[in-house]
């Protein structure tokens, strides 16, 4: 369902609305009123404009992975609400990871309700515990269906009747081998459409729930590439990749730094081809402070603020979703209060593309791009 609004007045309209205009123009200069301004048509599909309104470029989503569980209001306020007030930017995306298997009145009511309720959308890696050997082929043929479905009503249940909605990406990076349903095309794409016709039988509303395909962008040499597990246009509303910057992570056994241009570039390329209707986000990503020479706080700084420049030149690029987690080995993290906070991702995120977008209206939002 397409809705017109300010924020789908796009390129895409500009040549009609400069006709429209124009002609607006002229019955001001006759006297019209501006009343019966405000009704004209564009002959070309009869869809109403209002006159003279600037074109408000959507603006691009700014999302984190929390060090600690995004379902406590201490949480919340400590990284997220002191996040925001930091960077002077607010965040619309809060990431998380929900084992299908885990108990869903704490998992997806408590963690997903306290997102909604401090003004984020949630994207939700669902998954399963990685050490646990549950496959594709198990969830595919039914090995996951009872969690499944008390996953699937419970989220219906608090999603009914609202201005609720999520981004949900069943079974991540599943073109790595370190997943346990890895490596296994064919049956993702059983699992993946099994997984969305639980939610249709549990009666999620379609527009509460935005589907995401998405893959790690590397795959091991050998390996099926991440082509090879799409499930289909249909069932598809946003294509996604992860891809981390290692640098020189202990480890990392083949440490190399890579720029955001090298990290990025291939991987938007490929799902602009794979899947040109769709809007392309950024689901996983970060960088390490472990350079060739050592940790170095300026070359992470760099890093921060080229990649949001790269994605800022990339308009198929709608949100980028920044695992915010400190280890000792990479460093992640570009924001820990109290902690190390980096700077670079502040200078990026100034950029005014990058922009708030509150729950209801994301629900309600058609992604577009020049």
């Amino acid at each position: 369902m397409k809705t017109i609004s300010y924020f789908h007045l796009n390129f895409t309209y500009a040549r009609k609305r400069l006709v429209f205009n124009l002609v607006a123009i002229l019955a001001i200069t006759l006297g019209l009123q501006t009343s019966s301004i405000a009704t004209a048509h564009v002959a070309a599909n009869r869809k109403t404009y209002l006159p003279l309104i600037m074109t408000l470029k959507q603006p691009v989503l700014l999302g984190t992975y929390s060090q600690e569980w995004p379902g406590s209001q201490a949480v919340m306020d400590a990284e997220y609400h002191a996040l925001d007030a930091w960077a002077g930017k607010r965040l619309s995306i809060t990431g998380t990871f929900i084992d299908m298997f885990s108990d869903p009145s704490i998992n997806i009511q408590l963690q997903l309700e306290t997102m909604w309720d401090n003004g984020y959308t949630p994207f939700v890696n669902l998954t399963v515990v990685y050490n646990s050997g549950i496959t594709a082929g198990q969830i595919a043929n039914g090995y996951a269906d009872t969690a499944l479905h008390a996953v699937a009503n419970t989220y219906a249940s608090i999603v009914q009747n609202t201005q609720r909605m999520a981004f949900i990406a069943p079974l991540q990076e599943m073109n790595g081998s370190w997943v346990p349903y890895g490596l296994d095309p064919y049956n993702f794409k059983l699992a993946y459409r099994r997984i969305q016709q639980i939610f249709t039988d549990e009666g999620v509303p379609s527009d509460s729930v935005r589907w995401v395909f998405a893959p790690n962008g590397w795959s091991a040499a050998g390996d099926p590439i991440l082509e090879d597990y799409y499930p289909g246009d249909a069932y598809v509303d946003v294509v996604a990749f992860s891809a981390y910057n290692f640098g020189y992570c202990s480890v990392n056994t083949h440490p190399a730094w890579q720029t955001p241009e090298t990290a990025y570039h291939e991987y938007v390329d490929r799902l602009v081809a794979l899947a040109p209707s769709k809007p392309i986000f950024i689901a996983q990503t970060a960088t390490t402070a472990y350079t060739k020479n050592g940790r170095s706080v300026a070359a992470k700084n760099q890093w921060l603020t080229d990649a949001y420049n790269f994605v800022v030149a990339h308009p198929a690029v709608r949100a980028v979703i920044y695992y915010n987690r400190w280890d000792a080995e990479c460093d992640w993290s570009f924001y820990q209060q109290g902690g190390e906070q980096y700077t670079g991702y502040r200078q990026g995120v100034a950029n005014p593309v990058f922009g708030y977008v509150d729950p209801a209206t994301l629900k309600n939002m058609i992604f577009t791009w020049p």
